[in-house]
C-alpha cells in the first residue's frame, strides 16, 4: 500500500490551516491567488507525511502546479513521488475492482461502488485529485452471501471474525476483506454502523445507482443525490473530527450541478438523516472556509427531530467512545426479538471473536470483555 501507517507527525495549527487550504483548492477560483500559500523546505518535512496520510497529494500537486502553493523544487520532487505512489496504488485497486465487477455482473449481484473511484471519476475535474486507499462496495441483502463468496474466491480473507455468524449482515455496517498484498475490500451492508445506518435504506440507495465507466468496464455507483447523502455521512459520522478530503467530497458533489435538491430533501426526511446533512455542511463551511450552495443550505436548515440529534451525538461527541453507536443501534432495532439478538451477540460472542479482540480465550477473556459495557454505563 502506498501509505504506511506509523507514528504520525505532530499536527500544528499552521499545518491544519495548510491542509484545509489544499483541500479547498479549486472550489473557488476567486480565492486562488498565486502564492497564496508558501511552504519552506523545513516546513515541508513536517507536512509531507500528513498530506500523504490524508490523501491530499493530488490536490496539493494541483495547487503547486497552479502556483497557488509555492514549494521549493526539491520538495516538489518529493510531492510528485508521493502522488505517483498514490496513483499507482489507485490503479492497482481499480484493476481489482474491474475484475470483481465482472464477477458480480456474472453472478447477477446488485453492487454499487462507494467513495474512491466512484467519486474521483465522476465529480472531480481530474481523477488524480482524489486518491483512495481501498475498495468500498454497497451490497444488497439478497446478494450479500454471493458477494462475500466472490471476494473470498478472489483471494481475500476476512480481517476479523463476526461476534456471531450473520451479525454483520443483520446488524453491522459490513465486512472488511484483505489480501496478501494489503488491498482492502470493504463490503457494506449499510453506509455506517448505528441508527443512521439502519434508517438510510441501503436497498433504496442501490435502486438509485447509475452506471459509470472505469478502465473500459461499466460499473455502478450511487447517483449524485444519493452520493451527496453518503458524502455527508462519511464526513460527519466517519470520525470525531471530519477528514479534510471527506469535507472536500461534500463540497465537490454539492457544486457538481447534478444533485436533485428536491429529491435530496425528500430522501433525508424519509431516511431521518437531516441532522447529518446539517452537521456536514457546517463542518465544510468551518473546515474549508467555502460557501455552501443555497439549495444545500436550505435542505440542511429544515427542522431536525430530537431523535436524530440524539443519534448524531453517538458519533460526534464523547459518547462515540462509550458505546454510543451500539446503544443507538439497539434503540433503532424494531421489536424485542431483534434487540435481544443484538445484545446477546455482543455480550456472548463466539470464542473466535473474543480471542481476536481480547488476545486470548476462556472465562478471563469474557470477563475482560464484559467490563467494557459496565464502563459505558458508569460513564453515561
Amino acid at each position: 500500500m502506498s501509505v504506511r501507517m506509523g507514528k504520525r507527525p505532530a499536527v500544528t495549527v499552521a499545518t491544519t490551516d495548510v491542509l484545509r487550504g489544499i483541500a479547498a483548492f479549486g472550489l473557488d477560483p476567486r480565492d486562488e491567488a498565486p502564492g497564496r500559500m508558501s511552504i519552506s523546505e523545513g516546513e515541508w518535512e513536517g507536512l509531507a507525511e500528513e498530506i500523504e496520510l490524508r490523501r491530499l497529494s493530488g490536490l496539493a500537486l494541483a495547487a503547486v502546479s497552479a502556483e497557488v502553493v509555492r514549494l521549493p523544487e526539491e520538495s516538489r520532487g518529493d510531492l510528485r513521488q508521493r502522488q505517483r505512489s498514490a496513483m499507482l496504488w489507485a490503479l492497482k485497486l481499480e484493476r481489482i475492482l474491474v475484475k470483481l465487477g465482472e464477477e458480480f455482473s456474472r453472478a447477477g449481484a446488485a453492487v454499487a461502488v462507494l467513495k474512491g473511484p466512484a467519486v474521483a471519476h465522476t465529480v472531480y475535474p481530474d481523477a488524480s485529485w482524489r486518491p483512495f486507499g481501498d475498495i468500498d462496495l454497497l451490497v444488497t441483502g439478497r446478494h450479500w452471501q454471493t458477494a462475500c463468496a466472490i471476494v473470498e474466491a478472489a483471494g481475500f480473507e476476512r480481517r476479523a471474525p463476526e461476534p456471531r455468524p450473520g451479525f454483520n449482515e443483520r446488524f453491522g455496517q459490513g465486512t472488511t476483506y484483505v489480501d496478501a498484498s494489503g488491498v482492502e475490500v470493504d463490503l457494506h451492508r449499510r453506509l455506517v454502523f448505528g441508527a443512521f445506518g439502519r434508517w438510510i435504506d441501503p436497498d433504496e440507495l442501490l435502486d438509485r445507482s447509475v452506471p459509470f465507466q472505469l478502465g473500459g468496464a461499466e460499473l455502478r455507483r450511487l447517483d449524485d443525490t444519493a452520493l451527496m447523502v453518503h458524502a455527508c455521512v462519511n464526513a460527519s459520522l466517519g470520525g470525531r473530527s471530519p477528514a479534510p478530503l471527506a469535507l472536500r467530497d461534500v463540497a465537490q458533489i454539492a457544486r457538481s450541478g447534478r444533485v436533485d435538491w428536491g429529491a435530496l430533501d425528500e430522501a433525508v426526511a424519509g431516511w431521518r438523516c437531516r441532522a447529518v446533512i446539517r452537521h456536514a455542511t457546517e463542518a465544510v463551511s468551518r473546515g474549508l472556509s467555502v460557501g455552501i450552495p443555497v439549495e444545500l443550505a436550505r435542505v440542511a436548515s429544515a427542522p431536525v427531530s430530537r431523535q436524530e440529534l440524539r443519534a448524531l451525538a453517538a458519533y460526534t461527541t464523547e459518547r462515540r467512545g462509550r458505546g454510543g453507536k451500539a446503544r443507538s443501534t439497539l434503540r433503532s432495532l424494531p421489536g424485542i426479538r431483534a434487540k435481544s439478538s443484538f445484545v446477546w451477540s455482543l455480550v456472548f460472542p463466539d470464542g473466535e471473536f473474543v480471542a481476536a479482540r481480547e488476545g486470548s480465550r476462556g472465562r478471563t477473556a469474557y470477563l475482560r470483555r464484559w467490563t467494557t459495557p459496565l464502563r459505558w454505563l458508569g460513564s453515561h
